[in-house]
């Protein structure tokens, strides 16, 4: 034998069979197990480096994925770290020294079989988690019916669901999940025409009976819960902490068929126990992360989430609730009522939320006086549709955003402009910008524009009156941008105008010429890699600043046809309604060529979402404002 211990080398006496460590002999009965059946000859042995199946007296590599009997082939990326070892080139199954020996010869060795399912032992404890998933798969499923049904319906009463939710919910949502009338019809639209879904009503239920099915509590939406569902359902969230308490709330028109629903639900989850709170009986199961899920009927409502959830709904139907709140009220009224979905946050919990996780001091500091300038109180949003626009309104506890008002200034701009901005008060809100970048901490926003411009913004706030800009064209040779604000000292904004000059006579690549055509005084530059020209004048009380081919300063001051006259901007006026005010206007055809051309193209998420942009037409933004609140509202046009 070589080396002289037989007991060593048994491995030798057969080669095809493996001796584990400390074994005298070889398994006459064990079956040769291939590892990977690219190995040829003698290959089908294990590593010698194997720890239990190393031959103590032969030769193995003296460090990791040395030369051995595979002659390399494990080998990694010359010069780099070796490859981490991949499925094909461990040991299998029937070969591993970890798996037991087969229970007889000739049979490979299969891992061994999971136990059986069974029955709880007792309410709320399953080993195999059976009864807490198929709750939460119910629990899911409602929840789901709420986040995507919520496509269509009419007016409704935000206090109804709200009297369910505790008075200091951080988190409320509330959306339609019975779509009528000319809402459904509006959804089916959008859903057709944007996202080639010709019934969205029927692949919602679809996923909804997928996810029932998945609970095995042998019901579907159909036959068990169309005939009590609502219009409206709502989710609120007890906190902001982990595992926060929640629940779902769903208007029911049949209480008698709610609690059929739920009785066999219940039926077919083993565990489940039926408890009773404050005399509101209701369905109990599980021991998740947030504690056991309830379900039960609550008045005229089916309320399912968290146990902690569920009674904090039900003591709100009893006592204080969130629809008694001043801060709720005031928040949302500022809101459309005909809504599809609705949405509340308290910007003061939140704020405290997002000022105590761990992060950079400084992002922090940002983070809590951003939201003590915006959201210092009750957020609320609503989403909303008809057939040819869908529209989403943020009304915020501040009166900033209303101070973004542009007005009949917005359509003052080229017709061929993509994109369009005005405001009244440029100096007030260019004031606001330095204020609250001050608040921020962005201490060099300052001497940054007058590194740029050569004009001191400070002194600018005095004579800035109401202005627009605006952006055009969607090539180099094509592209327009311009500005013009009135002037309420024209002496101020003449040497305002003088400084933009000397700031540009310092760059050698630029060459300055005469004024624009038609100014009481100003400069034009233009630089050799660029055929667009640059253009400052002061025209009167106007100052204008323009890029473009051509005579830019003129055609943005007097524009053959100004963006009022388009369609489409007219179209986007009517959409934002009487009372908001237009601050906004981007045309999303040419807005979109211009970022493909930007680098967008090569984006795989935009490259995803492309289809369904090209079908998007406009977005008009525009703001309003109640007493201490103001909102702004997004409307986005369809093809």
């Amino acid at each position: 034998m070589p080396g002289g211990r037989a007991q060593d080398e048994g491995d030798l006496l057969y080669p095809d069979r493996r001796v584990r460590g400390r074994r005298d002999e070889a398994r006459a009965d064990r079956p040769p197990g291939r590892i990977d059946p690219g190995r040829l000859r003698r290959d089908r042995q294990p590593h010698s480096r194997k720890g239990s199946l190393q031959r103590r007296g032969g030769p193995g590599p003296r460090r990791r994925r040395h030369r051995d009997r595979h002659r390399g082939q494990h080998r990694g990326g010359t010069g780099g770290r070796p490859d981490p070892l991949r499925t094909g080139d461990r040991l299998g199954a029937p070969a591993d020294p970890g798996h037991p020996s087969a229970p007889a010869a000739r049979l490979l060795r299969r891992p061994p079989e999971r136990s059986e399912r069974g029955s709880a032992a007792e309410s709320r404890q399953d080993g195999d988690g059976r009864v807490i998933r198929r709750a939460a798969i119910v629990l899911a499923a409602l929840v789901t019916l709420l986040l995507l049904a919520g496509c269509g319906g009419g007016s409704g009463s935000n206090d109804e669901l709200a009297s369910l939710a505790p008075a200091n919910a951080p988190v409320y949502v509330e959306s339609v999940v019975r779509p009528e009338g000319a809402q459904r019809d509006a959804i089916d639209s959008l859903a057709s025409r944007v996202g080639g879904i010709d019934d969205p009503g029927a692949a919602i239920v679809e996923q909804l009976d997928l996810l029932l099915s998945e609970s095995r509590t042998d019901t579907t939406y159909e036959d068990d819960i169309a005939p009590w569902l609502g219009e409206r359902g709502a989710l609120f969230v007890g906190s902001f902490g982990a595992n926060p308490p929640f629940a779902a709330m769903f208007e029911s028109t049949n209480t008698g068929a709610t609690e059929d629903f739920l009785k066999k639900a219940a039926a077919s989850s083993p565990g489940t126990k039926q408890e009773t709170y404050d005399g509101v009986p209701y369905y109990s199961s599980g021991s998740g992360e947030s504690g056991p899920v309830a379900i039960g009927v609550v008045g005229d409502f089916l309320v399912a989430g968290t146990l902690g959830g569920f009674k904090a709904s039900v003591d709100a139907s009893q006592g204080d609730s969130l629809a008694d709140s001043s801060s709720f009220a005031s928040a949302t009224s500022s809101v459309p009522d005909d809504n599809l979905g609705l949405g509340y946050v308290d910007g003061e919990q939140a704020g405290k939320a997002l000022s105590a996780l761990p992060t950079d001091p400084l992002q922090a500091t940002v983070v809590r006086s951003a939201l003590q300038t915006l959201a210092n109180g009750p957020v609320a949003f609503a989403v909303s549709a008809t057939a040819d626009t869908a529209a989403v309104d943020v009304s915020l506890p501040t009166g900033v955003v209303a101070q973004l008002d542009g007005g009949e200034l917005v359509g003052q701009s080229p017709a061929d402009a993509w994109l369009s901005v005005g405001f009244q008060n440029v100096g007030g809100v260019l004031g606001n910008v330095l204020g609250a970048a001050q608040a921020l901490r962005i201490s060099a926003l300052e001497d940054r524009i007058k590194s740029l411009t050569g004009v001191d913004p400070k002194d600018a706030l005095s004579w800035m009156h109401n202005g627009h800009g605006f952006v055009g064209g969607t090539s180099k040779k094509t592209i327009a941008i311009g500005g013009v604000v009135g002037s309420t000292d024209p002496n101020a904004s003449s040497k305002a105008v003088d400084s933009f000059r000397k700031r540009f006579g310092q760059d050698a690549d630029a060459k300055l010429g005469p004024p624009p055509h038609g100014a009481d005084e100003g400069f034009s530059a233009s630089a050799p890699e660029s055929n667009q020209a640059i253009q400052v004048g002061q025209f009167g009380d106007q100052v204008v600043a323009a890029l473009g081919p051509g005579q830019p300063a003129e055609d943005a001051l007097n524009p053959r046809q100004p963006l009022a006259d388009d369609p489409t901007f007219q179209g986007g006026i009517d959409a934002l309604g009487s009372d908001s005010s237009p601050l906004a206007f981007v045309s999303l055809t040419p807005f979109f060529t211009v970022a493909e051309k930007g680098g967008s193209a090569s984006d795989p998420n935009y490259v995803a979402a492309k289809p369904y942009l090209r079908k998007l037409d406009y977005l008009m933004v525009g703001t309003a404002r109640d007493g201490n609140r103001s909102t702004a509202r997004f409307v986005v046009g369809v093809k």
